[in-house]
Protein backbone atom coordinates (compact mmCIF):
# COMPACT_ATOMS: atom_id res chain seq x y z
CA UNK A 1 0.00 0.00 0.00
CA UNK A 2 1.16 3.16 -1.21
CA UNK A 3 2.80 5.75 1.78
CA UNK A 4 -0.11 8.83 2.91
CA UNK A 5 1.07 11.72 1.72
CA UNK A 6 1.79 14.48 4.26
CA UNK A 7 0.63 18.08 4.12
CA UNK A 8 2.64 20.25 6.91
CA UNK A 9 0.93 23.40 8.69
CA UNK A 10 3.77 25.88 9.93
CA UNK A 11 3.44 27.56 12.85
CA UNK A 12 3.03 31.43 13.35
CA UNK A 13 5.00 33.94 11.98
CA UNK A 14 6.71 30.67 10.21
CA UNK A 15 7.43 30.61 6.26
CA UNK A 16 7.99 27.14 4.79
CA UNK A 17 11.44 27.95 4.25
CA UNK A 18 12.36 26.71 7.94
CA UNK A 19 10.67 23.52 7.47
CA UNK A 20 12.42 22.65 4.18
CA UNK A 21 14.89 20.39 5.83
CA UNK A 22 12.57 18.66 7.50
CA UNK A 23 10.46 17.80 4.61
CA UNK A 24 13.55 16.42 2.94
CA UNK A 25 14.06 13.61 5.87
CA UNK A 26 10.25 12.79 4.95
CA UNK A 27 10.89 13.03 1.36
CA UNK A 28 13.49 10.44 1.76
CA UNK A 29 11.82 8.04 3.89
CA UNK A 30 9.34 7.52 1.43
CA UNK A 31 6.42 10.03 1.38
CA UNK A 32 4.98 12.78 -0.54
CA UNK A 33 5.43 16.17 1.53
CA UNK A 34 3.80 19.26 1.28
CA UNK A 35 5.05 22.13 3.31
CA UNK A 36 1.78 24.66 2.74
CA UNK A 37 2.22 28.36 3.27
CA UNK A 38 -0.31 30.26 6.09
CA UNK A 39 -1.86 33.21 4.73
CA UNK A 40 -1.30 34.98 7.86
CA UNK A 41 2.17 34.22 7.69
CA UNK A 42 2.80 35.89 4.21
CA UNK A 43 0.80 38.69 3.71
CA UNK A 44 1.97 42.29 5.14
CA UNK A 45 0.75 46.04 5.07
CA UNK A 46 -1.53 47.40 3.49
CA UNK A 47 -2.59 43.81 2.23
CA UNK A 48 -5.33 43.12 4.59
CA UNK A 49 -4.54 40.82 7.45
CA UNK A 50 -5.79 37.19 7.00
CA UNK A 51 -7.66 34.85 9.53
CA UNK A 52 -7.49 31.55 11.14
CA UNK A 53 -10.43 30.87 8.70
CA UNK A 54 -8.28 31.71 5.87
CA UNK A 55 -5.66 29.47 6.88
CA UNK A 56 -7.94 26.58 7.23
CA UNK A 57 -9.66 27.39 3.58
CA UNK A 58 -6.24 27.38 2.02
CA UNK A 59 -5.32 24.12 3.36
CA UNK A 60 -8.31 22.45 2.83
CA UNK A 61 -8.19 23.23 -0.58
CA UNK A 62 -4.71 21.66 -0.65
CA UNK A 63 -5.65 18.71 1.16
CA UNK A 64 -9.02 18.12 -0.71
CA UNK A 65 -6.89 18.44 -3.70
CA UNK A 66 -4.57 15.36 -2.88
CA UNK A 67 -8.03 13.44 -1.73
CA UNK A 68 -9.50 13.57 -5.19
CA UNK A 69 -6.11 11.74 -6.63
CA UNK A 70 -7.21 8.98 -4.42
CA UNK A 71 -4.15 9.88 -1.92
CA UNK A 72 -4.63 9.36 2.09
CA UNK A 73 -3.57 12.53 3.70
CA UNK A 74 -1.36 13.06 7.33
CA UNK A 75 -1.70 16.28 8.64
CA UNK A 76 1.63 17.25 10.74
CA UNK A 77 1.03 20.46 12.70
CA UNK A 78 2.82 22.83 14.31
CA UNK A 79 2.36 24.91 17.33
CA UNK A 80 -0.58 27.80 16.06
CA UNK A 81 -0.90 25.05 13.22
CA UNK A 82 -2.85 22.70 15.28
CA UNK A 83 -6.06 24.68 15.00
CA UNK A 84 -5.74 25.44 11.40
CA UNK A 85 -5.00 21.54 11.33
CA UNK A 86 -8.61 20.84 13.22
CA UNK A 87 -10.64 23.66 11.58
CA UNK A 88 -9.56 22.38 7.85
CA UNK A 89 -10.10 18.82 8.07
CA UNK A 90 -13.65 19.51 8.18
CA UNK A 91 -15.23 16.96 5.39
CA UNK A 92 -12.39 15.79 4.26
CA UNK A 93 -11.42 12.47 6.51
CA UNK A 94 -11.47 9.81 5.14
CA UNK A 95 -14.33 7.77 6.56
CA UNK A 96 -16.51 11.35 5.45
CA UNK A 97 -15.40 10.81 2.05
CA UNK A 98 -16.24 7.39 1.79
CA UNK A 99 -19.76 7.67 2.67
CA UNK A 100 -19.96 9.99 -0.12
CA UNK A 101 -18.35 7.23 -2.28
CA UNK A 102 -15.22 9.43 -2.94
CA UNK A 103 -11.46 8.16 -2.41
CA UNK A 104 -8.54 9.07 -0.27
CA UNK A 105 -9.09 11.42 3.25
CA UNK A 106 -7.75 12.83 6.10
CA UNK A 107 -6.33 9.28 8.26
CA UNK A 108 -4.16 10.65 11.14
CA UNK A 109 -3.47 14.22 12.20
CA UNK A 110 0.12 14.29 14.01
CA UNK A 111 0.42 17.96 16.43
CA UNK A 112 3.81 18.55 17.09
CA UNK A 113 3.73 20.84 20.71
CA UNK A 114 0.30 22.21 19.31
CA UNK A 115 -1.69 24.53 20.58
CA UNK A 116 -5.13 22.33 20.39
CA UNK A 117 -8.12 24.68 21.56
CA UNK A 118 -12.10 23.49 22.48
CA UNK A 119 -14.45 23.81 20.28
CA UNK A 120 -15.13 27.61 20.37
CA UNK A 121 -12.13 28.31 21.92
CA UNK A 122 -9.42 30.67 20.17
CA UNK A 123 -5.50 30.26 20.30
CA UNK A 124 -5.70 33.75 22.66
CA UNK A 125 -8.19 31.94 24.80
CA UNK A 126 -6.13 28.82 24.51
CA UNK A 127 -3.33 30.19 25.37
CA UNK A 128 -4.01 33.46 27.98
CA UNK A 129 -1.69 31.84 30.79
CA UNK A 130 1.12 31.83 29.09
CA UNK A 131 3.63 34.74 28.28
CA UNK A 132 4.91 35.21 24.80
CA UNK A 133 8.00 37.92 25.01
CA UNK A 134 9.32 40.02 22.27
CA UNK A 135 5.61 40.21 20.06
CA UNK A 136 4.70 43.63 19.04
CA UNK A 137 1.57 44.73 17.60
CA UNK A 138 1.20 46.69 14.64
CA UNK A 139 -2.30 47.22 13.65
CA UNK A 140 -3.52 43.90 12.46
CA UNK A 141 -0.11 42.75 11.97
CA UNK A 142 1.97 41.30 14.26
CA UNK A 143 6.24 41.36 14.54
CA UNK A 144 8.91 39.50 16.88
CA UNK A 145 11.80 40.89 18.28
CA UNK A 146 14.49 38.51 17.06
CA UNK A 147 16.39 38.02 20.55
CA UNK A 148 13.31 37.27 22.36
CA UNK A 149 11.78 34.84 19.77
CA UNK A 150 15.28 32.86 19.73
CA UNK A 151 15.40 33.04 23.64
CA UNK A 152 11.79 31.32 23.08
CA UNK A 153 11.50 29.36 19.94
CA UNK A 154 15.45 27.98 19.78
CA UNK A 155 15.78 27.34 23.67
CA UNK A 156 17.71 24.42 22.37
CA UNK A 157 20.48 26.18 20.98
CA UNK A 158 23.44 28.85 21.38
CA UNK A 159 22.00 32.32 21.54
CA UNK A 160 24.06 33.26 18.41
CA UNK A 161 22.85 30.29 16.67
CA UNK A 162 18.99 30.53 17.94
CA UNK A 163 18.91 34.23 16.34
CA UNK A 164 20.20 33.46 12.62
CA UNK A 165 17.10 30.91 12.87
CA UNK A 166 14.16 33.69 14.41
CA UNK A 167 15.55 36.36 12.11
CA UNK A 168 13.70 34.38 9.37
CA UNK A 169 10.53 35.04 10.96
CA UNK A 170 7.75 36.88 8.98
CA UNK A 171 4.88 39.21 9.69
CA UNK A 172 2.18 37.73 11.57
CA UNK A 173 -1.61 38.44 11.72
CA UNK A 174 -3.13 39.79 14.74
CA UNK A 175 -6.68 38.75 13.73
CA UNK A 176 -5.51 34.72 13.68
CA UNK A 177 -5.14 34.17 17.28
CA UNK A 178 -8.84 35.45 17.56
CA UNK A 179 -10.07 32.62 15.38
CA UNK A 180 -12.63 29.98 17.47
CA UNK A 181 -12.53 26.38 16.41
CA UNK A 182 -15.68 25.27 14.72
CA UNK A 183 -14.55 21.94 13.84
CA UNK A 184 -12.73 19.54 16.01
CA UNK A 185 -10.86 17.10 14.23
CA UNK A 186 -9.00 15.23 17.02
CA UNK A 187 -12.63 14.27 18.16
CA UNK A 188 -12.89 12.14 14.66
CA UNK A 189 -9.89 11.39 13.70
CA UNK A 190 -6.93 9.15 15.20
CA UNK A 191 -4.48 11.69 17.02
CA UNK A 192 -0.48 11.54 17.10
CA UNK A 193 0.96 14.33 19.66
CA UNK A 194 5.05 14.69 19.99
CA UNK A 195 5.84 16.76 23.38
CA UNK A 196 8.87 19.23 23.24
CA UNK A 197 10.59 18.34 26.34
CA UNK A 198 12.88 21.80 26.27
CA UNK A 199 9.86 24.13 24.97
CA UNK A 200 10.28 27.47 26.16
CA UNK A 201 7.42 28.75 24.24
CA UNK A 202 4.73 26.34 24.95
CA UNK A 203 5.55 24.67 28.45
CA UNK A 204 5.61 20.54 28.53
CA UNK A 205 2.63 20.97 30.98
CA UNK A 206 0.30 22.88 28.44
CA UNK A 207 1.28 20.34 25.29
CA UNK A 208 0.09 17.52 28.31
CA UNK A 209 -2.66 19.41 29.11
CA UNK A 210 -4.12 19.39 25.10
CA UNK A 211 -3.14 15.77 25.48
CA UNK A 212 -5.75 15.43 28.07
CA UNK A 213 -8.61 17.58 26.33
CA UNK A 214 -8.42 15.51 22.85
CA UNK A 215 -8.67 12.17 24.75
CA UNK A 216 -11.63 13.22 27.15
CA UNK A 217 -13.26 14.93 23.64
CA UNK A 218 -12.63 12.11 21.36
CA UNK A 219 -12.88 8.88 23.60
CA UNK A 220 -9.45 8.00 22.22
CA UNK A 221 -6.10 7.30 23.47
CA UNK A 222 -3.77 9.99 22.15
CA UNK A 223 -0.72 7.93 20.69
CA UNK A 224 2.07 10.30 22.61
CA UNK A 225 5.68 10.40 21.20
CA UNK A 226 8.36 13.06 22.85
CA UNK A 227 11.71 14.53 21.88
CA UNK A 228 14.02 16.46 23.27
CA UNK A 229 14.07 19.96 21.78
CA UNK A 230 12.52 22.98 22.50
CA UNK A 231 9.70 24.80 20.25
CA UNK A 232 11.42 24.59 17.15
CA UNK A 233 12.19 20.37 16.24
CA UNK A 234 11.49 21.15 12.76
CA UNK A 235 15.14 23.17 12.39
CA UNK A 236 16.83 21.81 15.30
CA UNK A 237 15.91 18.06 15.25
CA UNK A 238 14.84 17.75 11.78
CA UNK A 239 15.98 13.78 11.57
CA UNK A 240 15.12 12.64 14.48
CA UNK A 241 10.96 14.21 14.32
CA UNK A 242 11.18 12.85 10.47
CA UNK A 243 11.47 9.38 12.29
CA UNK A 244 8.85 9.90 15.01
CA UNK A 245 6.48 11.15 12.59
CA UNK A 246 7.36 8.16 10.53
CA UNK A 247 6.68 5.92 13.65
CA UNK A 248 3.09 7.69 14.09
CA UNK A 249 2.06 6.89 10.86
CA UNK A 250 2.71 3.12 10.80
CA UNK A 251 0.32 3.44 13.27
CA UNK A 252 -2.35 4.23 10.70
Amino acid sequence: MANPSIVIIPGSFSPPSMYTTFASHLQSNGFETIVGTLPTASRTPPSPAATMEDDASHFHDVINALADEGKDVVIVAHSYGGIVANQCAQGLLKTDRAAFGKPGGVVRVVFITCIVPALGCSTSDTTSDIRFDGISVQGDYMTLDAVESAKMNFSDLPLDEAVKFSSHATMHSALSFAGKLSYAAYEHVAVSYIICEKDACLPPTFQQDRIKLIEEKSGNKVDTRSINAGHFPPITRPEELAGLIQEAIIRV
